[in-house]
């Protein structure tokens, strides 16, 4: 937080431990939308407010934003990015990357690689070991989220 706070050029004294606990609280802990909170600080909203608006009807929006955007960015490294992340958020137990491969239509590498910068940006999780296979799973948040964002495409 303290790293992120410095990054966007923000005021480190409006930002005390108990404001940063709450601004975790809020965002889940979830990097992608801790960044969302801060870049609002940021253009002059003060942490109280932001965190207020967060969690409010503006908060999903922004949280939807917030994720459309990171996808729109990693899909330029991680082309599959999106399928891959879709496919997890489709299925309601855990996948196998056999099962991603196969729904998203992708090759076993394009599936490593997307699962990777999706775990850069803490949307998927580091995988369990069910059956001794590695399978990924979303939490109910995140499945939600990017249910709610790829609605409409294909």
């Amino acid at each position: 937080m303290r790293s992120r706070v410095e990054l966007y050029g923000l005021d480190p004294n409006l930002f005390p431990t108990g404001v940063i606990d709450q601004i975790l609280d809020t965002c889940d802990s979830s990097p992608l939308y801790v960044q969302d909170l801060l870049r609002r600080c940021g253009v002059g909203l003060p942490p109280a407010q932001a965190i207020e608006e967060w969690r409010g009807q503006e908060g999903e929006e922004a949280r939807k934003y917030a994720l459309g955007r990171e996808l729109d960015l990693l899909s330029r490294d991680y082309p599959a990015a999106r399928k891959v992340l879709l496919t997890c958020a489709l299925f309601p137990d855990p996948v196998t990357l056999d099962d991603i491969i196969t729904v998203a239509r992708i090759s076993k590498r394009s599936c490593e690689d997307a699962i990777g910068g999706l775990q850069n940006l803490f949307l998927v999780p580091k995988p369990a070991n069910i059956l001794g296979e590695p399978t990924f799973a979303l939490d109910l948040n995140t499945k939600k989220l990017v249910l709610e964002v790829e609605e409409k495409s294909e």
